[in-house]
Order: C-alpha cells, then sequence, then structure tokens
C-alpha cells in the first residue's frame, strides 16, 4: 500500500503533530495573552479599590480617636506634631487601641505603634522602620480675633458644621494644611500619575467621623470655592 506522508502534502506543510495550522496556534496564543491581561487588570483595579476602602477605614479609625481624645480632653484636638512617634506627641494612641508607653501592634516582622500602622495609606510603602506619614491634620481657620486661638490645637466642640469640617485628607508629605491653597503642592500631586494612590482621586475624613472620596477638580478649585473655605473654617 503506497500511504503518502502527511507532512508531504502541501495541505499539510504548516500543519503541527497535534493537528493544529501555525495560523491557529497563533491565535489561540493572541487570545491566552489578551485574557491574561485583562485579568492582570481586573487583579490591578481590585486591588486598588482594596487599598482605597482600607484607606478609608484608617480615617475612621482616626475619626473614634480624634473624637474620644477630644471628650476627654476638654474638647481639644491636638495638629501639630501629631505623627510623631515620641512619648510625648503620642496623643491619639491610646484612642487607636495601642498603648502610649511601649509599642503594642504588629507590622511586617515589625513591632510598632498603632499611630504608625493607621497614619500611613495602604498604598504607601513603608522604606523605614517609622514608616510615611500618608495623613495630614487640618488646622482650621477659628477666627483672628479668637481669645482662644493655639497653633497646636483647637476646640472640636466649637465646631458650627462638623459635617463640613475637615479633620484629616490624604496628603504628599506635609502633616498640617491650614488652607485650601495647599491642596494644590500637598494633594492634588496624589491624583497625577506620577504619585496617584487612587486613580485621580484621594479620601478625606471630616469632623462628624465621615469620610468623602475627593476627587482631582474638588481640590484644584474647579468647583465650589466657598465650600472649600468651609471645610477649613472652625465657626
Amino acid at each position: 500500500m503506497n500511504l503518502m506522508n502527511p507532512y508531504k502534502n502541501p495541505r499539510n506543510r504548516f500543519r503541527s503533530p497535534l493537528g493544529f495550522t501555525l495560523v491557529e496556534l497563533l491565535v489561540t496564543i493572541t487570545i491566552i495573552v489578551v485574557l491574561v491581561l485583562v485579568a492582570v487588570i481586573a487583579i490591578g483595579k481590585a486591588r486598588a479599590r482594596a487599598e482605597l476602602a482600607n484607606c478609608a477605614t484608617n480615617l475612621r479609625a482616626w475619626g473614634v480617636a480624634v473624637q474620644g481624645y477630644s471628650q476627654d480632653h476638654n474638647g481639644d484636638v491636638q495638629v501639630e506634631n501629631w505623627g510623631a512617634i515620641t512619648d510625648e506627641t503620642l496623643f491619639y494612641e491610646e484612642y487607636l487601641g495601642g498603648d502610649k508607653e511601649t509599642p503594642s501592634a504588629s507590622h511586617k516582622g515589625n513591632t510598632v505603634y498603632r499611630t504608625q500602622i493607621c497614619r500611613c495609606c495602604p498604598s504607601q510603602k513603608w522604606t523605614d522602620s517609622a514608616g510615611p506619614v500618608g495623613y495630614a491634620m487640618i488646622r482650621p481657620n477659628s477666627g483672628a480675633d479668637d481669645p482662644d486661638a493655639d497653633p497646636v490645637s483647637y476646640r472640636l466642640n466649637a465646631a458650627e458644621d462638623p459635617s463640613r469640617l475637615l479633620l484629616m485628607i490624604e496628603s504628599n508629605g506635609e502633616t498640617i494644611l491650614d488652607s485650601p491653597e495647599q491642596f494644590s503642592s500637598e494633594v492634588v500631586p496624589l491624583c497625577t500619575e506620577a504619585n496617584m494612590r487612587h486613580s485621580e482621586s484621594v479620601n478625606a475624613l471630616f469632623a462628624d467621623g465621615h469620610v468623602s472620596v475627593m476627587k482631582k477638580g474638588d481640590l484644584e478649585g474647579t468647583g465650589d470655592d466657598a465650600k472649600r473655605q468651609q471645610w477649613f473654617t472652625l465657626r
């Protein structure tokens, strides 16, 4: 019997031993690559959403801590050096569930203060044992003729509308903000590609305890400027 070698048949010259043509193999590989890319993008978006939610959880914890501290200290809120890790400046450590006398939280193999963990946005990377400071405390304008004006603290219970008073917001490095004009240098950069944490937005904590997602337009003042000023006005 004279059997023709299938690999000498011109119709089979590009057919693999598995029965696929070269074109079919390339199409299959392309589909697999596309599916992998789609999966990677989806995982990245899911991770970003998780980090945004964890960041909001951090800020809500700060809201509870600041409220607790304020209630125990005649309505005061400490803003000066709030992020420093020293015995004199761990104002909110016990209100975050820690012990200001000694580090009691575990993070990546290190024993640290709860303040160190909570002050860091989950999107930030620790570059040293102290960790980064990802949030700035707001120092509101309480009025030029206010006899109780204090550069290191203010009375939270004096806020006319806590739902419109900013307490804390994500920051590019500065730990205290005095006006919305500082957003352009300290907050807006977090909405740009080079420093982006949460896809052109940041989380902000208000004095009534709610957390809001702020977009780049809100921060740059393209919206209601009077509203932005209210964020920094105690009364």
